[in-house]
């Protein structure tokens, strides 16, 4: 695979991402009134499986005033933390629309069938996770999924955790844009979010205990508050990687170069990344890693792999790392020059000294490799690794899928979800077609759904 191939998959995401909305809201107005809310959940009720009903749906709709209350607290203690009111407006909508949307959806014909394909992946992908399985009822539940995040945005999920102190309901949610319901080449990212995000909040204490362990990693002790307040995210990446492959990490930067292409301020050529380091009252401004440096991540966590992944997967990571670290030129082809290092922005202002590109990525590629091999309590003095992990049979079932769909020939029941869209990645990033690949997965999917022991190929009256 060459960086050409990566570019095309930049050009699919920037496509459908656009446009972007930022008042996407449909589900409920701001500012929240718990009599709307019921209104619009009662005739939705029945309509999502019969387990979800008893797990989610009676919670929520028993409680949606203490719903109301909780998310107006959070908006308070947004705004009393110094986030823009719009950006706190912003994050309490999207929670709205996600618990509602988990209902509602299941009543919407138009977006059925995408619905039941994302359900079949979520589904897959979180029972396959290695960590999750423990316990009986709500908890061994995957998580409800819906189309409510606004169109341009990604995936996201309200965790477990999250919808708990929230609604009452002990089952996450997964969300992406109602643009993307029939488009699965796109998914990529969900397996940051379900076995990422999702399955942390399974395990009590892990991300405690993987915070901990950032001393035995290597990481430099200058390092490591910066990526104490980094490690969710980055061990949500480094759980994709072991669980769907490499494909997830190549996924992630397309939509992270896509979602840069439309940045005001002028990116860089397409497959530019972000690469400066904002900072406020001495922490990071974001909980999510620099995108250059969660490329690095990846390939930190590639290499401890099996070689034949390792061998298919590195080379290409390294361009687009390679790609992102240098400084942009419109005028040239290739479209940069030299190698720059790390700016800092704290408190809305240039600060000096860069950091030198070179240690920040090599730290990042040891947390990568530090999440997969560090053995800790939370899983019995087990790794992440021991528990699940992307192998030579992975990728050789991925392979087949790929030869198949660019073939033409069927994928159905030829591996899991998450073989289904790492194949059907490959696919594309080797060329196909992006309307029959689409097709393909789409059939498999609807195939993996009626085969789920989850859903057992429900669809509401």
């Amino acid at each position: 695979m060459h960086m050409q191939n990566f570019l095309r998959l930049c050009r699919t995401f920037r496509t459908v991402m656009a446009p972007r909305n930022p008042d996407w809201q449909t589900l409920a107005s701001w500012p929240l009134k718990a009599e709307a809310i019921e209104r619009r959940l009662e005739p939705a009720r029945d309509a999502p499986p019969p387990a979800y009903r008893t797990a989610f749906v009676t919670p929520l709709r028993h409680d949606v005033r203490g719903m109301v209350r909780a998310i107006d607290r959070t908006y308070d203690q947004d705004v009393a933390d110094g986030r823009a009111k719009g950006t706190a407006r912003f994050h309490g909508r999207l929670r709205t629309e996600t618990l509602m949307g988990a209902v509602v959806d299941w009543t919407e014909p138009k977006r059925l069938q995408g619905l039941t394909r994302f359900a079949a992946v979520v589904s897959d992908i979180y029972r396959a996770g290695g960590l999750t399985g423990a316990g009986d009822g709500e908890g061994a539940l995957p998580p409800m999924v819906t189309f409510a995040s606004p169109p341009g945005s990604g995936a996201s999920t309200m965790n477990r955790q999250l919808v708990q102190e929230t609604c009452g309901a002990a089952i996450g949610v997964v969300s992406l844009p109602p643009n993307l319901h029939d488009r699965p080449l796109t998914w990529g990212a969900l397996a940051h979010e379900v076995a990422g995000h999702d399955v942390i909040h399974t395990v009590e204490g892990l991300l405690p205990d993987l915070q901990a362990a950032l001393p035995a990693m290597g990481v430099p002790a200058d390092w490591r508050p910066v990526w104490h307040d980094w490690l969710e995210e980055a061990a949500a990446d480094v759980l994709a990687v072991l669980n769907v492959g490499p494909t997830s990490a190549v996924s992630l930067a397309a939509y992270l170069a896509a979602a840069r292409s439309d940045d005001p301020v002028p990116p860089g050529p397409l497959g530019t990344l972000g690469f400066i380091l904002y900072s406020r009252l001495g922490r990071p401004a974001d909980e999510h890693p620099i995108d250059l440096l969660r490329v690095h991540l990846a390939i930190g966590v590639v290499e401890t792999l099996d070689a034949a992944v390792r061998d298919a997967w590195l080379p290409l990571l390294r361009q687009i790392a390679e790609r992102a670290a240098r400084k942009p030129s419109f005028a040239a082809d290739p479209p940069h020059h030299e190698l720059r290092d790390i700016p800092v922005v704290s408190n809305g202002a240039r600060s000096r000294p860069n950091i030198p590109l070179q240690e920040a990525t090599e730290v990042a590629r040891k947390v990568g490799a530090g999440l997969v091999r560090t053995k800790v309590a939370a899983l019995d003095g087990a790794s992440l690794a021991d528990k699940i992990c992307w192998d030579a049979d992975d990728e050789a079932c991925a392979r087949r899928i790929r030869d198949a769909a660019l073939r033409g020939d069927p994928i159905r029941g030829m591996g899991d979800c998450g073989h289904l869209l790492a194949g059907a990645t490959m696919a594309l990033l080797e060329g196909g077609d992006e309307g029959r690949l689409t097709q393909a997965l789409n059939e498999a999917l609807s195939a993996a759904y009626a085969a789920d022991p989850v859903y057992e190929g429900y669809m509401p009256a």
